[in-house]
């Protein structure tokens, strides 16, 4: 990647044109304009900066104002001292962490949907929630059929609740091609148990979750490198899934021939269930 960034509405463009902070060069500040224009102004020009941002391993320096960066990240701002000078950021994209100072200056990154996974997780780790939010705006605009799964998964592995609560919706509405999906077998564990503990989930019954958490299953047995026809080892993945499984709620024949059948439930375990099926709660 050049270490020469483009000019654009959407990123700061540091491109110089009068002697600056440490030697550097930078645009001349412009004095009309609106407060938002000046604030993203500041970022663009460096202009009176009292800190330098060096992107390694690329070596692309970004003069800032400390006070945007403290104020806006803890991590940040356990990072800047009083005597610091320059600042180094491993291991980080430069595009994205542009992306993050422009809403630490301005209060919106204009991230688009390409960036947003990778910007929600470059703000999550920075512990910048507004900027988290506005990924997460931005990826609910792009939730459809075909990445709901994806997205359950990604507002999971960084903590957006009311992201998650969206995803959890799409899933539940479309439930009965999801369960159905390769992709279903795929997920996190912790995935699965958010989705198969919904109460809203279109399927015509209960079965239908058992048979997408036996596939699963097996798929699952594979990553462990088991044996998915042994139902000691089937059930040892299981164990969670089954817990959050519904088995009062299905038909008793069927629960007999295509639930006890396959062995995951102990004889006790499944007396149980055949017990809240059959026998009215006052009789037991």
């Amino acid at each position: 990647m050049s270490n020469t960034p483009l000019k654009s509405k959407n990123l700061p463009s540091f491109e110089n044109s009068s002697s600056g902070y440490g030697g550097m060069l930078q645009p001349l500040w412009q004095w009309t304009g609106s407060h938002d224009d000046r604030l993203l102004n500041l970022l663009e020009t460096g202009f009176q900066n009292d800190l330098t941002v060096t992107i390694l391993p690329e070596g692309l320096k970004i003069p800032v104002h400390r006070i945007f960066l403290q104020a806006g990240s803890p991590i940040l701002n356990d990072k800047i001292d009083v005597s610091m000078e320059e600042l180094a950021i491993e291991d980080v994209d430069s595009h994205l962490f542009k992306m993050l100072l422009k809403f630490l200056y301005t209060g919106k990154s204009d991230v688009e949907i390409c960036d947003a996974i990778q910007l929600m997780e470059l703000a999550t780790v920075y512990k910048i929630n507004g900027l988290r939010d506005e990924c997460a705006n931005v990826l609910r605009t792009e939730l459809a059929l075909d990445n709901a799964l994806c997205m359950l998964q990604t507002g999971m592995e960084y903590a957006h609740r009311e992201f998650v609560q969206c995803t959890l919706k799409c899933i539940c509405r479309y439930a009965r091609i999801i369960l159905k999906s390769d992709e279903f077998t795929k997920l996190r564990l912790e995935c699965l148990i958010e989705i198969i503990k919904q109460d809203s989930l279109k399927v015509i019954n209960e079965m239908e979750v058992f048979e997408a958490i036996y596939r699963w299953g097996i798929a699952e047995c594979e990553r462990q490198s088991l044996d998915h026809t042994n139902p000691v080892d089937l059930r040892k993945c299981l164990a969670e899934p089954l817990k959050h499984t519904r088995f009062p709620l299905m038909d008793p024949s069927e629960f007999v021939l295509k639930v006890a059948t396959k062995n995951l439930l102990s004889s006790e375990e499944g007396m149980d269930v055949l017990t809240c099926i059959l026998v009215l709660p006052e009789n037991r």
